[in-house]
């Protein structure tokens, strides 16, 4: 982006160098005027398109940081889903509870996400707490948190939680 200014303004500049050579070297005030406003708004914008590539890098960083409790937790659910058949209750461990933990202290920065990020990553959160109170998860708040993590990892990050199939579905409805 810093290469980015003097270009702008050499285009300006030689835009309104083109005008006045293309005018026969008559001088167009309003021309060269509507030339430098270009240019100061292109300089003025330059701060904000930095804010805002500094905006997506923190919102990548936190996809980046949720993803892997989330992605945990989910092959943790998915292993237990691969159970037969499936309990009717699944406890939570402690290496469980302090991944929960990780998501839940990353929930003030959900802010950066997109409105439907922050949404499907409430509805985890929420399932998530509801379980760590009681330290374990019923069999259909289990299947139904193994379906909301899927979801989320499948939103926040295009490659985790990509199957077709859940394996919690088929060993329940198996």
């Amino acid at each position: 982006m810093r290469g980015f200014v003097p270009i702008i303004v050499a285009a300006a500049l030689g835009l309104g160098a083109g005008m006045f050579i293309g005018a026969g070297w008559r001088r167009d005030w309003n021309a060269a005027a509507a030339i430098a406003t270009f240019a100061a708004v292109l300089v003025a914008l330059v701060p904000i398109w930095r804010e805002e590539g500094r905006r997506q890098q923190s919102t990548r960083a936190l996809r980046l940081r949720l993803i892997a409790p989330l992605a945990a937790v989910y092959f943790a659910f998915e292993k237990v889903a691969q159970q037969a058949p499936l309990p009717l209750a699944v406890p939570l461990d402690d290496n469980m509870m302090r991944l929960i933990a990780r998501i839940d202290a990353l929930v003030p920065q959900a802010d950066l996400l997109e409105i439907d990020e922050m949404d499907m990553l409430a509805q985890v959160v929420t399932a998530l707490n509801g379980a760590a109170v009681v330290r374990g998860v019923t069999r259909d708040r289990f299947v139904e948190t193994t379906e909301l993590l899927d979801r989320t990892c499948k939103l926040l990050g295009p490659r985790i939680g990509a199957r077709r199939s859940s394996p919690v579905t088929s060993a329940v409805a198996g």
